[in-house]
């Protein structure tokens, strides 16, 4: 009995402690400490649970409910000094009860290398393509290699590209997927697909970046011609843009595809004036955004394909390139800038 009653002595006078702490509270500190002492488990009450081991069995079923009740007494006033507190002082204005389900969910945006990635790979499913996938570190025989690239090749250079290891770099085009594709599905006939990702070069000016987003396409079939290939593109700078878009097609040089090619834009930052002052197209009124041509024998033979049955061709555009077009982005680094209200103005 003299356990018990002195148990009891001790939540009274606890009670009586609190009581007199809460009528003191003027500001947020001396809330937070009656809150530290009291509300939380290792508080004042902590010492009284661990006295009623040594009770007799028949008391602690009412001594535990005396402790419930003060404790209940204290949490909730507790809870109602932190209203009358925040209604009170200025430094907490607002109230929010974290615990009522929210109205409405603000979604954000996407970044508008997503939108234009996802925009343009849309168009290119249309189209028949397929979405394949692969490393970001490659071996120099896949980027390269096989690809009709030599080792005097000045693409080989290390000022071009990021190596890691003499044979093990960055990869500096998604044409390296391709070259993987083209080695695993020689015998499986059409070949119809776009390579995407990441890929890196020595570049550095308001056009070109470090590491930018690419997409390349791959098509192989009996007899593919340049009016296949340029009928693709069209159709596809056409569901991208507008289609009174103006475009010049130029012949250019690339290792893995004769004859090759080169599409560009208007530069939407002269409006067709010679401005030799523009750091866009440089005076020249247009801008390149994309790399086509008929895929190099070479390449088909090196990969196991017969020429004599297959041919096809490839093409690959920059999605930063075309972004900037689309949305009329005057510096490829805005992309890059972590600037938020740049990102949500797309």
């Amino acid at each position: 009995m003299h356990i018990k009653q002195s148990i009891i002595n001790e939540i009274g006078l606890l009670k009586l402690k609190f009581i007199k702490k809460v009528q003191n509270i003027k500001k947020n500190d001396d809330f937070y400490k009656i809150k530290n002492d009291f509300g939380n488990k290792n508080n004042f009450l902590s010492f009284i649970y661990k006295q009623i081991i040594l009770l007799k069995k028949k008391d602690k079923p009412i001594i535990g409910k005396i402790i419930n009740k003060i404790n209940i007494l204290i949490n909730k006033q507790i809870e109602n000094c932190f209203l009358i507190i925040n209604s009170k002082n200025k430094e907490i204005k607002n109230y929010i009860d974290i615990t009522i389900p929210v109205s409405k969910i603000t979604l954000g945006s996407n970044h508008p290398i997503t939108a234009m990635q996802d925009l343009i790979t849309k168009e290119l499913l249309a189209l028949g393509f397929n979405i394949v996938i692969g490393p970001e570190i490659e071996h120099s025989f896949y980027n390269f290699d096989i690809l009709n690239i030599s080792k005097d090749h000045p693409s080989r250079s290390a000022s071009d590209t990021f190596y890691i290891k003499p044979d093990i770099l960055l990869r500096t085009h998604t044409t390296s997927i391709q070259a993987r594709i083209l080695l695993t599905m020689k015998n499986i006939m059409p070949i119809r697909i776009i390579s995407l990702g990441k890929v890196y070069r020595r570049d550095d000016d308001v056009t070109h970046s470090p590491m930018f987003h690419q997409i390349e396409g791959l098509y192989i079939d009996k007899k593919v011609s340049f009016a296949n290939l340029k009928g693709t593109l069209l159709e596809f700078i056409y569901r991208i843009f507008e289609r009174n878009i103006k475009l010049r097609w130029r012949m250019s040089y690339f290792p893995f595809t004769e004859p090759s090619c080169e599409i560009d834009i208007s530069c939407f930052n002269c409006n067709d004036k010679n401005n030799q002052e523009c750091m866009l197209c440089k005076g020249s009124k247009w801008i390149e955004v994309m790399g086509a041509g008929l895929i190099n024998p070479v390449i088909l033979k090196k990969s196991g394909i017969n020429t004599n049955i297959y041919n096809g061709f490839a093409f690959g555009l920059g999605v930063e390139r075309f972004a900037m077009i689309y949305y009329g982005i005057k510096n490829i680094k805005s992309f890059y800038d972590n600037n938020i209200q740049f990102k949500y103005n797309f």
